[in-house]
């Protein structure tokens, strides 16, 4: 009984860590997307892929991020970073 008794605290602990966290979330934009939480300090999109990122959070933002090797292109879809058109 005792067990039982620590499993099911274990269980309750985990769940609210997971609730406290976001949940397990997914992104429905496309399959090239990742949810993050927190998210990183700036995004990665086409116009910015030569820029160095400033932006500093104490707790960045979460939401669907594109995964690496992709970037956000000016349609809003995460495309693979070599076809950003980049004439560098």
């Amino acid at each position: 009984m005792l067990k039982l008794l620590i499993i099911v605290a274990a269980l309750l602990k985990f769940n609210s860590i997971v609730k406290a966290n976001g949940g397990p979330r997914s992104c429905t934009g496309s399959r090239n997307e990742i949810y993050l939480n927190p998210g990183p300090n700036c995004e990665r999109t086409c116009r910015n892929l030569d820029e160095e990122c400033l932006k500093v959070y104490v707790m960045p933002p979460s939401g669907c991020y594109c995964r690496p090797g992709f970037a956000r292109n000016e349609a809003g879809r995460c495309i693979p970073i070599r076809l950003c058109g980049r004439t560098k």
